[in-house]
């Protein structure tokens, strides 16, 4: 169970971190439309004098001084937790993953690779924790404090959540997406000279959008662990071998 409980808190490290970008990027695209203002009202009077020489500068203080640090935090909370999901998956019986813990994070890391395999990494290991592959135990129950052990208290499990693949297919196209958005922009500010919302905002709106998918697959995986261990841990050693779980 602690390794389990490790798995949980690693996961609110890694949601915590993606509201604070969240955050950050309402922020900068709120400075984009400010800047974006700047420019409509200098090109109506073609007055150039008029843009402030440090135009454009907010958007990449932002982005640099906050947006990079926590994308790197957030990117190491994010390994560490599937890291661990992995391991766990493979301890408790899950069927025969292609990857190892190791596998999974290099997956994200070395170029080409981490193009495709991360949600390959991510959707098998989502498969692989379906609760209804582990046989459900028997309903727990105790007595209620308030009338004894006359009225007894059934003990519910959680419900198992499951996420289409499409859902986890959106949230890594949704993160290249925007990581082309950003990109294309960047590359014209630089050759240009001038901001460029019309590349950096729409990349910000689908960085949030990113960040609230990859919140929902988090928790789902890891409520799927969570339902994982629990049927594992009440269940007998007979019934588990009986349905081909075999708990390392």
């Amino acid at each position: 169970p602690i390794y389990v409980l490790e798995a949980q808190r690693r996961a609110k490290r890694v949601m915590v971190t993606l509201g604070i970008i969240s955050l950050v990027l309402v922020g900068h695209a709120a400075i984009i439309l400010w800047d974006t203002h700047n420019l409509r009202a200098c090109e109506a009077t073609h007055d150039w004098d008029e843009l402030p020489a440090w135009s454009g500068m907010p958007e990449i203080f932002v982005a640099v001084v906050f947006g990079l640090p926590l994308v790197l935090a957030t990117s190491i909370f994010f390994l560490r937790w599937l890291h661990l999901v992995v391991r766990l998956t493979k301890v408790l019986g899950g069927p025969a993953l292609r990857w190892t813990p190791n596998e999974s994070v290099w997956g994200f890391i070395i170029p080409v690779f981490s193009f495709i395999r991360p949600y390959y990494v991510v959707r098998d290991v989502h498969d692989a924790l379906a609760p209804e592959l582990v046989p459900e135990p028997p309903v727990k129950v105790r007595p209620s404090e308030v009338g004894g052990y006359r009225e007894l208290e059934i003990l519910a499990p959680p419900p198992s959540r499951k996420l289409p693949h499409a859902f986890i297919g959106g949230w890594w196209a949704a993160l290249w997406a925007g990581n082309l958005m950003a990109y294309i922009g960047i590359r014209k500010a630089y050759a240009y000279g001038l901001p460029t919302p019309g590349y950096w905002l729409p990349s910000d709106v689908i960085y949030i959008g990113c960040a609230v998918l990859a919140v929902v697959m988090i928790r789902a995986v890891t409520a799927r662990l969570v339902e994982r261990f629990r049927r594992v841990r009440y269940s007998s050693a007979d019934v588990l071998e009986k349905h081909g779980v075999i708990v390392a």
